[in-house]
């Protein structure tokens, strides 16, 4: 399963070999599942699935490109100060950490 933004770029990609349920090799029919993207996890933007049925590397059987096209509002995360602005498609919070100076020499930014 891969997402990709509203300019056609992948975001991200998700295979089921990846879960953390154990894989089972899909059977002949129907077969459905489940994925669930963290809220606060995709800034805002339009956003585009696509899955495929593989043996990586070796053939594939099915794609369904763009199969779910969804759109991710703005509803206040810290970033809605910079809206308008393209930030990159996923938020991310890193801890910061001050190393008590600035610049290689630890001065200041005069």
């Amino acid at each position: 399963m891969r997402f990709e933004h509203s300019l056609g770029q992948p975001v991200f990609t998700s295979n089921m070999t990846n879960s953390e349920e154990p894989f089972r090799p899909l059977r002949g029919g129907q077969n459905e599942y489940v994925v669930r993207v963290p809220g606060g996890f995709l800034a805002a933007d339009t956003y585009h699935v696509s899955a495929a049925i593989h043996r990586p590397n070796v053939c594939t059987y099915d794609v369904q490109g763009q199969a779910l096209t969804f759109a991710v509002e703005e509803l206040g995360s810290n970033m809605y100060q910079y809206h308008g602005v393209r930030c990159g498609s996923v938020l991310v919070s890193f801890p910061w950490r001050s190393n008590g100076g600035c610049g290689r020499d630890g001065g200041s930014l005069q």
